[in-house]
């Protein structure tokens, strides 16, 4: 009777941790903390006590070990460019995390999070994201959204994930006649994707015709013409009603970034803008690479490299100062080498096959869970060309943390 408590217990607190990570993450500063350490802890209860009781714990199926795997191979470069760059201990902090993360690969295999909890979670924290948005735009007058909280471009991509991860689940209750749910899912896409409007970062729109083409070709075979017809209908309606509203600057935003690209190209190469100084730190972190090709120059390196390639009028001071190459991939080649680009690659191509070959071999819920881990893996893999999306703490923690609950949702369903 105890035990059965205990595990009652435990799978209530992991499912209503799952169910508010989502929502939490744009109500208060530093939400994204809020699951993540509530999730690690209970882990963390769990191992302790099955090590102390002398239990053994469950032996893990190869994909998880594979995974597990993965994660110390990226964390290792961290930990090799602290040792080779003597880096500052405060370095190993994406270590910590990474292992953080870890138990809950055993504590899933023992209590499989339910995926109702986690759909709930995302509808709801689509609609928070939304709402949020509009008050922070609109009653506050902010000029971006979620800024009082959060930085706003790592907060808009998340947002945008949010609402396509609606999008997909109102595509999945189409599919299943559950009409209710998929009602409610269209409201969610759109708050969703009015959240990243309002937050003003251009990073997550880049990826937004990619992402609703994979999620509507995952689900083509319950889509006639007349139904792909309405759903485009709807998309170019969304995107009319919300680039004329007042306070959106999402035309503003696109002329902006158009015309940033021209001065970048012309005889001045403008640095000084937002899309002139990706540009020149994308050339910058190009020519550190060439020099230091396998390990990189680690963080405080590249750091003041930046300021030596300042001084040789390479790029402008204005790009000088920023601490990452606003693109993952050559932020990581340029910090930790190839070993590092290898590493991020693998974190992402690793779970990726798993969901896909899940996707193909699984029915009913289990499917969609699967195809939601595929599209979160792409849209983390978009937002990463324009911003280091993993070097935040948001980003870092809402990448790694869903990957792990997708995996949760997933992991008995072959037993099953």
């Amino acid at each position: 009777m105890q035990s059965l408590k205990k595990s009652s217990l435990y799978v209530l607190s992991i499912n209503f941790i799952i169910f508010i990570f989502f929502p939490t993450l744009f109500l208060v500063k530093g939400g994204h903390n809020i699951a993540s350490v509530g999730l690690c802890g209970i882990a963390l209860i769990y191992l302790i006590s099955r090590l102390l009781n002398r239990e053994e714990l469950d032996s893990l199926p190869r994909a998880e070990k594979i995974w597990m795997l993965c994660l110390l191979f990226y964390s290792a470069t961290f930990l090799l460019s602290f040792f080779w760059h003597a880096e500052k201990l405060r370095e190993l902090e994406h270590i910590a995390k990474l292992c953080l993360f870890i138990p809950l690969l055993y504590l899933f295999e023992r209590y499989r999070p339910h995926i109702n909890w986690l759909l709930k979670g995302i509808l709801f924290g689509a609609i928070i994201a939304g709402g949020v948005a509009i008050y922070d735009r609109f009653i506050l007058n902010v000029y971006a959204a979620y800024s009082p909280r959060m930085l706003q471009i790592q907060a808009g991509d998340i947002a945008m994930s949010l609402g396509l991860f609606s999008f997909v689940i109102g595509l999945h209750s189409f599919s299943r006649q559950q009409y209710r749910q998929m009602l409610w899912a269209i409201i969610a896409t759109l708050f969703g994707i009015l959240g990243s409007v309002l937050s003003t970062a251009r990073g997550g729109w880049i990826g937004l015709p990619l992402l609703l083409c994979f999620a509507l070709f995952a689900y083509r075979q319950y889509l006639s013409k007349k139904i792909l017809f309405f759903v485009s209908l709807f998309f170019v309606f969304l995107l009319a009603a919300v680039a004329f509203a007042p306070k959106t600057k999402l035309i503003s935003r696109v002329t902006e970034a158009y015309t940033e690209t021209q001065q970048y190209f012309d005889a001045q190469a403008e640095q000084s803008t937002s899309i002139g100084a990706r540009f020149a730190l994308w050339k910058s972190a190009l020519l550190m690479a060439k020099e230091k090709p396998l390990l990189g120059w680690g963080n405080a390196g590249a750091m003041e490299k930046r300021q030596v390639q300042q001084q040789e009028g390479v790029i402008s001071e204005y790009a000088a100062n920023f601490t990452h190459a606003h693109n993952q991939y050559l932020d990581n080649l340029s910090k930790y080498g190839l070993v590092g680009l290898v590493a991020l690659l693998a974190i992402f191509s690793v779970p990726f096959c798993y969901f896909y070959r899940k996707r193909h071999a699984i029915k009913g819920e289990e499917k969609l869970v699967a195809t939601l881990g595929m599209l979160h893996i792409i849209s983390v893999m978009c937002y990463s060309l324009t911003q280091a999306f993993l070097n935040h703490n948001s980003g870092n923690i809402f990448y790694f943390l869903s990957v792990f609950i997708f995996y949760g949702c997933l992991k008995h369903s072959e037993k099953e």
